[in-house]
């Protein structure tokens, strides 16, 4: 089960920086401050005020003690944010990832945690109208009819409703209308691209009033092309969001307001790219047939001595015929040399009908390589205000994310590793909190409670996979050299050997239960001086069961010869119990037993916030902050060939240092956010390999001790002229683990220290200018310029170059005629409008590295009316 799921390279690529430290940092600051400080044109306006709820309550940003970014509707719009990957092209701190198993990683300020899990939470919170997004597969929908969104930076536990060490995202919707307002747009674009989005709001009695928003993306065309099939394609896009909302205003003290939110994806899955072979798919004598060569000497099984032939490279595929009679990893190393990508749209995939097809017991996938995923939420919020100083808010919701999705992760023509991933969240949250002001303290007090039940699981195919092709070799040795064919008392046949492990499952069920009691105040010392102070206690448990199971009885087969007559020779046990159709196979040397593997967390932690914003003039405000947040522990669902594989990593903590400058330059012209961050990081989240004796490496999560990151981040906005506003956004940060011993992809000790997180490029930033300008006395036009650029990453703690993310820039712009009267707007547009070459992650699936491409270059025009 070697690269199933979660077992990804764990190696550090050594990635260094053509600056030191100490310099990058200076030449970041030194480009804002040179940017804030430029000649401007006399008539420049002045930047309009952007007022956020980061703190719970309406404020404007540049008066909030906290580095937060902010973005109108309106300017996503423009720049063609419509979901939440896109986001990072304009919050550069901010970084999404594709997974193998297509959950999205999200990472800000270098704060990540690179599994694969639809069960497991981010370091990064994400919050809708501030109800807890608490798993990231929810945020897979469209983005729509949004009012702004706010990135707070930084651990976030004493404030919002879930704890986060890197921070939040929380998107707040566009709410009912006094007036009726009704607005519709339709797009057309490359690759077969139809898209609708539209809205209607106002009043449906004296006191309550609603709003109904949608949004429709497809795309006839696939984007991304077979290299082995002409015509083949992938890509297609069919995802569909909707939002209701009634607010209802009884009296002056009481709102209430519920909304029901949900989306249907049914798009084509990504496609990986291969570039090259790993150990386990090599030539005869890799290593891959080390591990089994030390359980093993000549005088038991010929051919499995050290250095000898690796018998799987020249036994025919499990029922599937080789090509030319060459061995598996002979084709990929063809394959390979004439299909390096240079491109985004290439990427390759098993044909149709050979993925389908039933193979002896080893069930097939007559499926497409699609998404069928679904998401609602259900939110009730009360607001009542006991006089003006007093109010009290009561936030419940219930989220439900559904998942049923088929894809192929090879990167080639061949049944490496198919999935057909499957799994369901359903997530109760409620929080009540009381809020007041005096003279001169905000003050809060609150609890929260949220319930989680999850199902999580797969099932994988692995038919030309040499890690099953291995094993069905060793079978077949087996069943023909005394005394190991004692064990075959079942009458398996070479042939049923020889078509065994084409396919297995995992599944595991997590019931979680977090509450929490938090308190915070903000107090006015002087008219320019404010402490915060904020404290929350949490409380989580976790229960888990799950395992690795039998599909069919296809892994029966290979489970009980093989394993069954290594497992006494590995762990000096005992000879197991026979397992049957649909068990489990997880192996637990303790219980010399197959079987469901029980799990389970109760963790407390106190997060706690102090902070001091010193307002130095009307438009500069000093602060500094020491904070600390936790991560609730994880436990992952994975291929468990042992039950150790699940042992559950513990909460992370992280304990922040900030300072930091908002000012307002050159007479209000300019705005200058700048910000430094030193975390100490305890007990890291990570994905890592552990070392199987049999499939030499699989996956695991462990806690990383000790890490660190520190950095600067910063923003100015520069009002050019009262038609043309600039926004240059730059992050420099520094991530570095501490010691901690693990295992690279051979299962060999290695020590990490000193490694780069992953998926945290050193530099990011993005530049946009926004040009709004009339052009007769009814016509006006809106054009939008934003670069986005990152430097080289990684996808793991890796020293082989195979694992690097290349530094890439995107260029995206948009220009269109607009109506003065805001009746229209006709626009053209365009992403990644270089097609730039660019991917997003890396993994190996044991047999090929794979590469996860960025999109290709789109582009199109949107017609809008609004009814007002």
């Amino acid at each position: 089960m070697s690269g199933l799921k979660g077992a990804n390279c764990v190696r550090t690529l050594a990635l260094q920086p053509s600056v030191s430290r100490v310099q990058s940092r200076s030449l970041l600051v030194a480009a804002l401050l040179s940017t804030a400080s430029a000649i401007y044109p006399a008539h420049a306006a002045d930047i309009e005020t952007v007022v956020v709820t980061a703190e719970r309550h309406e404020a404007d940003i540049n008066k909030v003690g906290m580095s937060i970014q902010a973005f109108s509707g309106a300017a996503l719009k423009a720049q063609r944010v419509t979901n939440v990957t896109d986001l990072g092209t304009v919050v550069p701190s901010f970084n999404v990832s594709q997974s193998y198993e297509g959950v999205p990683t999200f990472t800000l300020r270098g704060i990540g945690f690179n599994t694969v899990d639809l069960s497991a939470t981010s370091t990064v919170g994400t919050y809708v109208d501030e109800v807890a997004y608490a798993y990231p597969f929810m945020m897979a929908g469209p983005l729509f009819d949004v009012q702004r969104v706010e990135v707070l930076k930084g651990p976030q536990g004493t404030l919002y409703g879930r704890n986060t060490t890197a921070g939040l995202i929380d998107l707040i919707t566009n709410k009912p209308t006094d007036d009726f307002a009704a607005s519709v747009t339709a797009e057309g674009g490359n690759n077969g691209t139809y898209n609708f989005e539209g809205f209607i709001s106002g009043p449906l009695t004296d006191t309550l009033k609603g709003r109904f928003a949608f949004r429709t993306e497809d795309s006839a065309d696939g984007w991304q092309h077979s290299n082995s099939r002409p015509g083949d394609t992938l890509g297609r896009k069919h995802n569909y969001g909707a939002r209701g909302e009634l607010e209802w205003k009884p009296t002056s003290q009481l709102t209430v307001n519920l909304t029901v939110d949900g989306w249907i994806n049914r798009s084509d899955s990504v496609a990986a790219q291969a570039t090259g072979l790993t150990v386990a798919a090599g030539p005869p004598n890799a290593e891959s047939c080390l591990q089994l060569s030390s359980v093993f000497t000549a005088a038991f099984v010929p051919g499995f001595t050290p250095g000898g032939v690796c018998p799987a490279t020249t036994l025919p595929i499990g029922g599937l015929v080789p090509v030319a009679g060459l061995p598996i990893d002979t084709r990929l190393q063809n394959y390979l040399a004439a299909n390096q990508p240079t491109k985004g749209s290439q990427a390759d995939w098993e044909p149709a009908a050979q993925r389908g097809a039933d193979i002896g017991t080893g069930l097939g996938m007559n499926r497409p390589l699609a998404e069928n995923d679904n998401f609602y939420s259900i939110a009730g919020r009360v607001d009542y205000r006991f006089n003006d100083n007093i109010s009290a808010t009561s936030l419940t919701a219930f989220n439900h994310v559904k998942r049923d999705g088929v894809n192929d992760w090879s990167g080639a023509p061949y049944e490496i590793l198919v999935q057909n991933e499957v799994g369901h969240i359903g997530s109760f949250s409620e929080e009540l909190r009381l809020q007041g002001d005096t003279d001169t303290v905000h003050w809060m007090v609150g609890g929260y409670y949220a319930n989680d039940t999850i199902f999580d699981g797969d099932r994988t195919m692995l038919g030309q996979n040499s890690s099953a092709l291995l094993i069905r070799s060793l079978g077949e040795v087996l069943l023909a050299t005394p005394p190991f064919n004692a064990i075959n008392t079942f009458g398996t046949t070479p042939t049923q050997m020889a078509q065994a492990f084409r396919t297995f499952g995992d599944r595991g069920t997590i019931d979680s239960n977090t509450w929490s009691a938090f308190v915070n105040a903000d107090w006015q010392l002087t008219d320019t001086l404010k402490l915060t102070g904020g404290i929350r206690y949490t409380q989580d448990h976790q229960t888990f069961a799950g395992c690795s199971f039998d599909v069919n009885g296809n892994l029966a087969t290979s489970v009980n010869i093989v394993n069954r007559t290594l497992f006494p020779l590995i762990y000096g046990v005992a000879t197991p119990a026979p397992i049957g159709t649909g068990d489990c196979v997880s192996f637990n040397p303790a219980t010399d037993s197959f079987g469901v593997i029980n799990e389970k967390l109760d963790e407390d932690n106190l997060a706690w916030r102090i902070a001091a914003d010193w307002q130095v003039s009307p438009g500069t405000l000093l602060y500094a902050s020491v904070s600390k947040g936790y991560k609730a522990g994880n436990i992952p669902i994975i291929a468990a060939n042992i039950a150790s594989q699940e042992v559950p990593a513990k909460q992370e903590r992280l304990l922040s240092y900030e300072v930091g400058v908002k000012t307002a330059l050159a007479d209000g012209k300019v705005q200058l956010n700048l910000a430094a961050f030193y975390y100490d990081y305890g007990d890291k989240q990570l994905s890592v390999l552990f070392a199987d004796p049999i499939y030499t490496v699989l996956g695991r999560v462990a806690n990383i001790p000790t890490s660190h990151a520190d950095g600067v981040d910063g923003d100015v906005t520069w009002a050019i002229t009262d038609r043309l506003t600039a926004m240059l956004a730059a992050t420099y940060v520094e991530t570095y683990v501490g010691n901690y011993l693990g295992v690279d992809e051979s299962g060999n000790p290695a020590n990490f220290k000193g490694s780069q997180f992953p998926y945290s490029p050193h530099w990011q930033g993005a530049l946009t200018l926004n040009y709004d300008t009339p052009i007769t006395d009814t016509l006006g036009l809106q054009a939008t310029v934003n670069e986005h650029w990152q430097s080289k990453s990684c996808a793991d703690l890796c020293t082989d170059a195979v694992y690097a993310i290349k530094s890439y820039g995107l260029l995206n712009a948009s220009i269109g005629l607009h109506s003065l009267d805001n009746n229209w707007l006709f626009s053209i547009w365009g992403r990644n409008l270089t097609n730039q070459y660019y991917w997003t992650s890396v993994a190996n699936n044991t047999n090929t590295y794979v590469r996860f491409p960025g999109m290709t270059m789109t582009y199109g025009a949107s017609l809008t009316y609004n009814f007002n």
